[in-house]
């Protein structure tokens, strides 16, 4: 009998421990996402690339595919020259989930609004006020106690073709 008590207790604890670091993973992903959100508004390029892992890819919304951190830096900054700066953030998680206790899948919004006129990637031209939202998957990883952006597919979200 007690070895069941023993046996009860010892799981029971397991469990409330790993809720507990799950919720507190919980907790330091969103800030990621949050600091992700804070650079964009403040033009922080550098300190928001700063948030990836040097392996890490992405593939933006036209598929170019960029194979790691230095093509994402560079990416970026050309981007930001172009039309980055004239655009505030708001990003929504609309999923989260953990595949491992390193690994969490966080599907996001980012809701873009133009503060200035810009010409976009595909040559199109964006004015003050106008709204842009992509749907993103990040996939991020946790190393030494911190979690980094491994992964990013970002997909532009369009109405509906009448």
């Amino acid at each position: 009998m007690k070895n069941i008590i023993f046996l009860a207790l010892f799981c029971w604890l397991g469990m409330t421990w790993a809720v507990a670091q799950n919720a507190e993973d919980e907790k330091a992903v969103k800030a990621t996402i949050s600091k992700m959100q804070d650079l964009w508004n403040k033009h922080d390029i550098n300190a928001y690339n700063g948030l990836h892992t040097e392996d890490a890819t992405l593939v933006n919304p036209e598929g170019v595919f960029c194979a790691n951190k230095t093509e994402i830096v560079k990416m970026h900054l050309a981007a930001n020259e172009a039309y980055f700066k004239f655009t505030s953030l708001v990003i929504d998680i609309q999923k989260m989930r953990f595949v491992s206790p390193e690994v969490a899948l966080v599907n996001v919004k980012y809701n873009i609004t133009m503060t200035g006129e810009a010409t976009m990637a595909d040559g199109t031209k964006a004015n003050k006020g106008d709204k842009h939202s992509v749907a993103i998957l990040h996939v991020l990883v946790k190393k030494n106690g911190t979690w980094q952006i491994s992964a990013t597919q970002v997909t532009i979200i369009q109405a509906p073709a009448k």
